[in-house]
């Protein structure tokens, strides 16, 4: 009995450890980063199914400094996908109650930097709006784009400065090649992180991504029936070893 205890134990220490999240260990090894900018929601901000002219949806994003230093960021816009309605859809963005940009999504250049103190965090207003003067050739046409946000680290002796809505054309585009470069985790003095942007013609309405549950079912369905078979194991042993007593007697 108490060998199939243990192979009980191990059984289920197994699966703890299989099925546990992975990235845990990882994190508690590398300790936080120097710079590590991250983003909530940290997918997609805008996912819009049948969206028309006239139509708008705001969203809240929240810019989080989880890293050791304080840093300054930028954010920069580029398109994944048709040039077409990309190039007219608008875009607002406001920080409470200034405004940083408003107008459309081809048009953006980038935010001025942005001061951001080690584990606080800020929130950004954004609205995308779908222009009512534009035609039915408008629509159903997907558009796909990606809001990037590059952290670095402030230089020495550089002051905290409030983040009044400058000129946009002041800044540097964080990525001219376009798209996601990753993260420099190496020398810790930069981060990237991005969410995605999704406009198109779905069958049902407008709102986040629905996760995606199958793997985590599959993963329960197993860990269930390994336990089932356990305990099946267990109670067959236990009723045999019954009958053979009552035998005995």
């Amino acid at each position: 009995m108490k060998r199939l205890l243990l192979v009980c134990i191990l059984s289920i220490s197994i699966i703890v450890v299989v099925f546990s999240p992975k990235h845990s260990l990882a994190d508690s090894a590398e300790g936080k980063h120097d710079i590590d900018i991250s983003l909530s929601p940290s997918d997609v901000l805008f996912d819009l199914k049948n969206m028309k002219p006239g139509d708008w949806a705001p969203r809240t994003l929240t810019v989080n400094n989880k890293g050791k230093l304080d840093f300054e960021y930028q954010m920069s816009i580029t398109n994944e996908g048709d040039y077409m309605l990309f190039n007219e859809l608008v875009l607002e963005v406001a920080d409470g109650n200034n405004e940083l940009w408003n107008g459309k999504l081809k048009d953006f250049n980038g935010l001025s930097n942005r001061s951001l103190k080690a584990n606080e965090s800020e929130d950004l207003e954004f609205t995308l709006r779908f222009p009512e003067e534009l035609g039915n050739e408008f629509q159903g046409k997907e558009v796909h784009f990606k809001l990037v946000f590059v952290a670095e680290g402030k230089e020495e002796g550089q002051d905290d400065t409030e983040n009044p809505g400058d000129d946009p054309s002041d800044s540097e585009d964080p990525d001219d090649e376009g798209g996601v470069k990753g993260i420099d985790k190496e020398t810790n003095d930069k981060d990237t992180e991005s969410v995605d942007g999704i406009v198109n013609d779905g069958d049902s309405s407008g709102g986040s991504t629905l996760p995606n549950t199958a793997a985590n079912m599959f993963n329960y369905i197993f860990i269930g029936a390994y336990l089932l078979i356990i305990g099946g194991l267990i109670f067959l042993i236990s009723l045999k070893r019954k009958r053979s007593k009552v035998s005995e007697i």
